[in-house]
């Protein structure tokens, strides 16, 4: 979590090892540190073994899916993200999910849907109040991406400041 806020990488190491070490004792029916430790390997830019770690989880985890899709995106086959974006049930989607369906789209050239989607996300985050400042800020800040990128830079500022507001020490912000 640090990691997102201030992107110290230190963070993320500590993330890996402490995820090694709960496989290394328990190293079936874990998914909670598999998925700590690829995305702790997808924050290192190391998307293979990210990839290994996450087909090593449940498949029938919809986070796990959902990363998978992530990491994918990142290796740039869009084709097998699709297939992971298609197959999450719809009554399992959710901000997170969204907001991978967002990314895609963003860079599958259909950036009206993706901002749709994360603006949708955005506020759905936003009417918890058990979302954390952080994960509100980010998605105000990925909103405020694909405003830029859409050319509305008026919106893009707006929703800019609104993350700096929401969590001032958020380094996207």
């Amino acid at each position: 979590k640090r990691f997102r806020e201030i992107a110290d990488i230190d963070d993320v190491l500590r993330a890996e090892q402490a995820a090694r070490r709960s496989l290394a004792l328990q190293p079936r029916h874990n998914d909670i540190s598999s998925m700590l430790l690829a995305s702790a390997l997808l924050s290192q830019h190391q998307f293979r073994e990210a990839l290994d770690v996450s087909n090593n989880s449940s498949a029938d985890n919809p986070n796990i899916v959902s990363l998978r899709a992530s990491i994918q995106m990142e290796l740039g086959d869009y084709e097998a993200t699709h297939q992971l974006l298609q197959n999450l049930p719809e009554e399992e989607s959710n901000s997170g999910h969204n907001a991978v369906l967002a990314r895609y789209l963003e860079l599958t050239g259909n950036l009206a849907s993706a901002r749709q989607i994360l603006d949708e996300a955005m506020q759905e985050m936003d009417s918890f109040y058990t979302t954390s400042a952080e994960t509100r800020a980010w998605f105000h800040v990925r909103t405020g991406d694909l405003a830029f990128a859409a050319g509305d830079f008026a919106l893009s500022e707006q929703r800019y400041r609104e993350a700096f507001d929401l969590f001032p020490r958020h380094i996207a912000a």
